[in-house]
């Protein structure tokens, strides 16, 4: 069985709010962390390394 996309948002919010603020600003931190990863993979994929080597 499938989770439509609203079900699981009104899951993670629900749950979200019982955490307190220092889980909360901890939670924020690794999405940070995990969006910043991800902006900097698609930077990589525009300009590939050449041969493998390291800029």
């Amino acid at each position: 069985m499938s989770i439509k996309k609203d079900e699981k948002l009104e899951m993670l919010c629900s749950g979200f709010s019982l955490l307190d603020e220092g889980e909360r600003e901890y939670i924020f931190g690794v999405l940070q962390a995990l969006l910043f990863a991800k902006t900097k993979i698609n930077e990589n994929d525009k300009y590939p390394i050449p041969n493998g080597e390291e800029k």
